[in-house]
């Protein structure tokens, strides 16, 4: 029968190994989670069920990614500019003519 001490140690050299495990297991569902997000264009509302941080959105794409004009720009839309959209192209009051004043 192992010691107390002989034990202790075993305990601390699982829990290494199950933090080692989680850490990689973790890193797997990260990168599948991802994955899903890129393929399926899901946005913060339909994860989360609740409108994004920054408030009422301003810009959407063709996908449904928003995005509400504060912090940096989301990646989805630094690509469509860097591909030669204009920001005016995805705001999202944009197809409401505004009326002339007078």
């Amino acid at each position: 029968m192992p010691t107390y001490a002989q034990l202790q140690e075993r305990i601390a050299q699982l829990q290494s190994q199950a933090e080692a495990l989680k850490s990689a297991e973790r890193a797997e569902v990260v990168a599948q989670t991802r994955r899903a997000i890129a393929e399926w264009a899901l946005t913060p509302q339909e994860l989360f069920g609740r409108a994004a941080p920054s408030g009422e959105p301003k810009y959407r794409d063709g996908a449904g990614r928003v995005w509400g004009g504060r912090g940096p720009r989301p990646h989805w839309l630094r690509d469509a500019i860097a591909a030669g959209a204009r920001l005016e192209d995805f705001r999202i009051d944009a197809a409401v003519p505004r009326r002339k004043r007078g």
